[in-house]
């Protein structure tokens, strides 16, 4: 079960929150080793900042039994996001931001973190769907997976397509 809502404000300005809650019909003997041991649940708050040419937000987040780290543990965790947009044209866009989550969870053993920072040029070929794009992107990566090792940098290029239109 969630609920969700955004307010929007004449002047590009939005704010909205989150909260979510799922909870298994039983606890199997897998999902509790795995740190599993109760409902699911998120917070989040978001901020965002709009007009023609730019897109500002952030959100933050608590979450609890939600997050597993790369070999499936769960954990409690903490998170913040900053992204932006910038339109040079209709179809040519960049995209800057910076994603962190950590664990806030005594129990957790591992150390899982989220921290990157990435940066990203979009071109829309189909100038009626934002959706539709192709992109490149590099992912600096400060993160570590659950056994300390640093995460890697990534170089991406990607093609997305939206098939409901």
């Amino acid at each position: 079960a969630g609920v969700a809502g955004k307010w929007k404000s004449i002047n590009g300005y939005s704010f909205g929150a989150a909260i979510n809650r799922a909870v298994p019909e039983k606890y199997t003997s897998e999902m509790l080793t795995l740190g599993r041991d109760g409902s699911s649940d998120v917070m989040v708050v978001g901020f965002e900042w709009t007009n023609a040419d730019w897109l500002w937000a952030t959100t933050v987040s608590q979450s609890i039994n939600q997050v597993t780290d790369d070999v499936g543990t769960y954990y409690d965790a903490r998170g913040w996001e900053l992204y932006s947009r910038y339109n040079f044209t209709p179809r040519h866009h960049s995209r800057v931001g910076f994603n962190w989550q950590k664990p806030d969870d005594d129990d957790y053993i591992g150390a899982h973190k989220i921290e990157e920072f990435y940066l990203s040029y979009d071109y829309s070929y189909n100038r009626l769907n934002k959706q539709d794009r192709v992109y490149l992107e590099f992912v600096y990566n400060q993160g570590r997976v659950a056994d300390g090792t640093d995460s890697e940098n990534a170089l991406l290029l990607g093609l997305q397509f939206n098939l409901s239109n």
